[in-house]
């Protein structure tokens, strides 16, 4: 992918070309897209300056992100889509919620320690107290971490019975 930008005189803008794929195993198309920026003043006096968006091709409003989803050829605005984008996370249920909380917590606690430390230990479910890390703060991401398991537990216990029933 590479990236030109114009940011100034009479218009700004920004040329992406990137390769794009329809299909496993065809060959790869080059696609050129030239998308507008638009600077806008910022409203309080003390800071001052401008921010810059980018100029949705598909709507032509400013926005600050441009998305482009699996199947798509152009970046566009969310809104720029026919279909409505979505967050992964708004398609998930009470039990992802959970499964993901632990998750996060796991890899809170693996974060804290040194890359050594985190290869040693990134397959754990729950990595031990890494140096530094006050035992106040384990223990709670821990004890939060044992909540998100046992109602994990719960509702596979719940589901369980519902299948032994069928």
């Amino acid at each position: 992918m590479a990236l030109t930008l114009s940011a100034g005189g009479g218009e700004s803008w920004m040329r992406l070309n990137y390769s794009l794929s329809e299909t496993y195993g065809a060959e790869n198309s080059n696609v050129e897209q030239i998308v507008h920026l638009t600077k806008v003043a910022q409203p309080f006096q003390p800071f001052g300056g401008y921010r810059w968006y980018f100029l949705c091709p598909s709507t032509g409003k400013p926005c600050l992100c441009l998305y482009k989803p699996y199947g798509a050829t152009y970046f566009r605005s969310r809104h720029g889509f026919r279909v409505r984008l979505q967050y992964r996370s708004q398609h998930w249920g009470p039990h992802d919620r959970i499964t993901e909380k632990g998750n996060r917590l796991a890899a809170k606690v693996l974060r804290a320690g040194d890359s050594q430390w985190r290869e040693q230990y990134e397959d754990w479910a729950f990595p031990p107290k890494p140096p530094w890390m006050r035992w106040k703060t384990y223990n709670r991401h821990f004890a939060q971490w044992e909540q998100c398991e046992a109602q994990d537990y719960a509702y596979l216990m719940q589901l369980i019975q519902r299948l032994g029933k069928l």
